[in-house]
């Protein structure tokens, strides 16, 4: 089921979008239907989203008093780093800029052509949704399996003969396996190792500098100098040499 939140403050608009995924959801089995939530102020959103609501896709007018779009796309993006969003627009033309991008907006939606351009930025969205959502470590400890999304894991190392997996929002979980076992499973080249007894997710990294990664949460952590050259070559194959 994908979580759908659209912020607007024209309330027919809001109507106009529940109608279309209304449309959208008959063609869809139940485990795959969309539940939107709908917002007319983006403050109430984005308290929303502070207190700990979850969803998938973000569909966001981009010209809103009080916050705009982009800012409210910035902030979701603090909170939310792989949501999909979308953006709503008047203007008969918009190109995407370097911050839009970097955003991962992924379509804009012209108000005035809803009914043609809408069911397609749902199918685009929903497909990278659920895309998102299908990537999960199943973690083993003893009789304990844990779920974990890709996107939630800053990066694992060995502890003793067990893999500690250091997740965000300061939470840590323990697997049984080998720590080449953890990495084999993930099979994703977001993950990559910065010394024998410990791989990072490249989405946490914020610069690397001299021989230390640095994390979004402010930790930052060695690299061995026989990995440096392959850590630094897969982030400018993952970043495009930014």
């Amino acid at each position: 089921m994908i979580h759908l939140a659209v912020c607007d403050d024209e309330i027919d608009l809001l109507n106009q979008v529940e109608q279309l995924i209304s449309d959208y959801n008959q063609s869809r089995s139940a485990e795959g239907k969309i539940v939107v939530s709908t917002f007319l102020s983006p403050k109430t959103l984005l308290t929303n989203v502070d207190d700990g609501d979850d969803y998938d896709v973000y569909i966001l007018d981009i010209e809103m008093p009080d916050i705009d779009g982009l800012t409210l796309a910035r902030a979701i993006r603090q909170i939310q780093e792989h949501a999909v969003i979308v953006f709503l627009t008047s203007h008969s033309s918009m190109t995407f800029t370097v911050e839009t991008v970097k955003l991962g907006v992924i379509r804009y939606v012209n108000k005035l052509n809803m009914e043609e351009m809408f069911p397609e930025a749902l199918d685009v969205s929903i497909q990278k949704a659920e895309e998102q959502m299908s990537k999960h470590l199943l973690v083993t400890h003893y009789h304990d399996i844990t779920r974990i999304a890709y996107q939630d894991i800053m990066y694992a190392h060995r502890v003793k003969r067990l893999t500690e997996i250091v997740l965000k929002a300061e939470r840590k979980v323990t697997d049984g396996r080998s720590l080449s076992t953890v990495y084999k499973a993930l099979n994703d080249l977001r993950f990559v190792y910065i010394e024998q007894g410990c791989f990072v997710n490249l989405d946490f990294i914020t610069r690397v500098t001299g021989s230390e990664v640095f994390l979004k949460n402010g930790e930052k952590l060695a690299i061995s100098r026989n990995y440096l050259p392959k850590v630094k070559a897969t982030i400018f194959q993952l970043w495009g040499g930014v």
